[in-house]
């Protein structure tokens, strides 16, 4: 499970993009996403994966840490 938020994280950092700006374009609060990231959280709508994989050009699997 860790994978997967430090990949959200890195990703993020990678782009530049605050985690309000992300949150806002995928459309979970900043605190939810702060959550995927240091892994008490994790998305359980598949939309919020798909939003998160398009933005950063990615798959699913990859955020997801396969």
């Amino acid at each position: 499970m860790r994978y997967r938020q430090n990949r959200i994280k890195m990703l993020r950092r990678a782009r530049g993009i605050t985690v309000k700006r992300l949150a806002a374009l995928v459309g979970v609060s900043q605190s939810m996403l702060t959550n995927y990231e240091n892994g008490s959280s994790m998305p359980r709508d598949q939309e919020v994966w798909d939003r998160l994989a398009k933005y950063f050009g990615v798959s699913v699997p990859y955020l997801m840490g396969f």
